[in-house]
């Protein structure tokens, strides 16, 4: 390899989040409820049912921050109190043990404790929160001659991740501060977006923000370098512990050192409802028969899209050639180096400026659908919109009839939406 494409190469880490890629996703915990109290943050991150279906279990992922915890040197696990869910049902069990979960010890994180509430019945079915859980729990002190420090405490109101609020609903998370020489005096943090019509969108392509205050006042410009960041799309995420979320990350100026919260973040959502009206779907078919020809469709051209089918390929053989000089980004690494005899992949030029497609499926004849085992996405240059080079690989070489859906962002399906969300704690 020559030295400039080491030199590439090595840049590639730092700028990959520009790229544009619309399976580059971060991951992070959904919040379904919490509380400050004596300087320590109580979150509850997940809750999970699990057991014997006429009669389920439950746990809820708790989550403690703040200077009391990071210097405790350790934590005794939770005792209920109790827990009570809004119609009224107690979920402490005192009859039997809990199906198939054991009690955890409480597991250390870089900014405090993460634990596991465990010996609990699930929610009634009617239910849709929480409505107090009540706990205690111990702080190890740094010295050995200091007593034990109990701590109770209570959250209220903590929301089922299986139930959808009727309304939109943002919360701030992963709030943090930032020096670095690529982000030098910043604050980052996550807004989850849940509830209302963030349950049947298919994912958020864009924020603006409009304003954005600290404590006192003070208004916060965002960094226009991680400005790029949220006009990539993320997608509607689900889990059965975290719940039904889109997620976005915003950076913006530092607060001054003695604020201690952000008053207010103000902006709208730009949420994607694809259908068939708004004209988000592009289907092809025997497209494997005419490589080198663009796939075309109106609602391709309006967009300023070029999808073209270049030709089978090899996922070994390919990834070899590309990581000679151009930017590489493979969704999922194989954990055993794959066949290089067999065209097990297919072959796409994109040039898509505006980052409108973000999925690609492929089925059979039949319709049924055809697993992706990866994708190698390939980029010549640094430029966010630069054309790019894509090689789906599959376990087994796809059949000659294999058709190709798009998915596509047009004008007719966003909707934009107004949110704020206020007094978010800083660090």
């Amino acid at each position: 390899m020559t030295p400039n494409a080491q030199n590439f190469l090595k840049r590639i880490a730092l700028v990959l989040t520009t790229i544009g890629f619309t399976s580059l996703r971060f991951v992070a915990y959904a919040q379904l409820g919490g509380t400050n109290l004596d300087g320590i943050r109580i979150d509850a991150r997940m809750i999970h049912r699990f057991g014997d279906t006429r009669d389920l279990d439950s746990s809820i992922s708790l989550e403690f921050t703040g200077i009391r915890v990071t210097n405790a040197p350790g934590m005794s696990p939770i005792r209920v109190i109790q827990a009570i869910d809004d119609t009224g049902r107690s979920l402490v069990r005192t009859k039997r043990p809990v199906a198939h979960f054991p009690a955890l010890s409480p597991s250390r994180t870089r900014d405090g404790y993460w634990q596991q509430v465990t010996g609990l019945r699930s929610p009634a079915t009617n239910a849709t929160a929480i409505r107090l859980l009540e706990c205690e729990t111990e702080f190890q002190p740094r010295t050995t001659n200091t007593a034990l420090q109990i701590f109770r405490f209570k959250l209220e109101n903590i929301r089922l991740p299986w139930i959808d609020p009727p309304n939109l609903q943002v919360v701030a998370t992963d709030v943090s501060r930032l020096n670095t020489p690529m982000i030098p005096s910043a604050c980052r943090l996550l807004l989850k977006f849940f509830g209302g019509p963030t349950a049947n969108c298919a994912g958020i392509k864009s924020l603006r923000i409009h304003r954005i205050e600290s404590d006192g006042g003070h208004q916060l410009q965002l960094k226009e370098t991680e400005r790029s960041s949220m006009d990539m799309f993320s997608s509607l995420t689900s889990d059965s512990g975290y719940g039904r979320y889109v997620q976005k990350y915003v950076t913006f100026d530092a607060p001054s050192p003695d604020a201690k919260q952000i008053h207010v973040i103000e902006g709208e959502a730009e949420l994607f409802f694809p259908n068939l009206a708004n004209g988000a779907f592009a289907e092809f078919g025997d497209f494997i028969a005419h490589p080198g020809e663009p796939l075309h469709k109106a609602i391709l051209d309006r967009g300023g899209v070029k999808l073209t089918f270049l030709a089978r390929d090899n996922f070994e053989t390919k990834k070899g050639e590309w990581r000679q000089s151009r930017a590489v980004f493979v969704t999922v690494a194989p954990q055993t180096k794959l066949p290089t005899d067999v065209k097990d992949s297919l072959l796409f030029s994109l040039d898509d400026p505006d980052k409108r497609i973000i999925k690609f499926e492929f089925m059979d004849e039949k319709g049924e659908a055809l697993q992706e085992f990866t994708r190698m996405i390939s980029t010549a240059t640094l430029d966010p919109r630069a054309s790019q080079l894509h090689l789906f690989t599959f376990k087994t070489p796809p059949p000659e009839g294999t058709r190709l859906k798009v998915t596509l962002i047009t004008p007719e399906s966003l909707r934009l939406v107004p949110f704020k969300t206020e007094n978010i704690p800083l660090p």
